[in-house]
């Protein structure tokens, strides 16, 4: 009993801290490489696969019986597909994809019950399947450095998304599948060529962070009302006119503005 109070507790520490892809406490139960993992006697308690970097297929049976399993890493792998490995794990919260060659997400991945966190980022995709939005719980979605232009409509779907990251990639436009999101908090869209930031980004209820660095704005909001709620707001190398920065400045007050 007491070992399994440490585990539950160890993960929800992890969970605190998995935005920033920092690493956790380690007496979680943890297998770092293939062949370790196909050494464990104890597979039913590992909380963390953590395969990121190294090289090998992944049999599609290489994370059976691991009820546990909370945490799964495969980043920087060279994928081209999503291994069916990831199918079905139900206890599945955080899914590291990051820096492979994926050109499509499947089905499942999004189909997984428990997840809360998706990295994406890195990969070479133009677009998602409509999918995504069943994944009901989900609340960090990394898509940096892909080649999307827009979002399915079905992302309007992900109500409990708090934070969303789409730099470096092809919009043209803040997406309106966010319009409607209550809990979104962060919102970055650097590096893509937004020209036109519509009013009702800084109105959303939980917004705390928005960034359009390096994106050649154009126009702003003409009512900044409902803004003031904002942590911060970036127009980094937007070139955005003086005329511009000082009527942020004025209406903002108390946010962090980077020009």
């Amino acid at each position: 009993m007491k070992k399994q109070m440490l585990i539950t507790v160890s993960a929800l520490a992890l969970a605190a801290g998995c935005f920033k892809d920092q690493g956790a406490p380690r007496e979680l139960p943890t297998a770092g490489s293939l062949e370790e993992l196909a050494a464990a006697t104890n597979r039913a308690e590992i909380v963390r696969v953590l395969l990121r970097g190294g090289k090998g297929d992944i049999a599609p049976d290489a994370f059976a019986q691991m009820p546990s399993l909370k945490v799964l890493d495969l980043a920087e792998r060279g994928l081209k597909s999503v291994p069916d490995a990831v199918k079905g794990l139900g206890k599945l919260e955080h899914l590291y994809l990051a820096r492979n060659e994926l050109s499509e997400v499947p089905d499942f991945v999004f189909a997984l019950p428990s997840l809360t966190y998706l990295n994406l980022d890195g990969n070479a995709l133009a677009s998602l399947p409509d999918s995504v939005g069943e994944a009901k719980g989900l609340r960090w979605l990394r898509l940096n450095s892909n080649k999307l232009e827009k979002l399915p409509a079905s992302v309007a779907k992900l109500e409990t998304l708090q934070r969303i990251y789409l730099d470096g990639n092809k919009f043209k436009s803040v997406p309106e599948e966010l319009k409607d999101m209550r809990y979104l908090e962060d919102i970055s869209l650097e590096g893509n060529r937004v020209e036109e930031v519509p009013d009702w980004v800084g109105k959303l209820p939980a917004i705390r962070n928005v960034s359009f660095a390096g994106c050649p704005v154009k126009k702003l909001p003409g009512d900044l009302a409902g803004w003031e709620r904002l942590s911060s707001l970036s127009f980094a190398n937007c070139g955005i006119s003086t005329n511009d920065m000082a009527r942020l400045r004025a209406a903002l007050p108390k946010t962090s503005l980077l020009f």
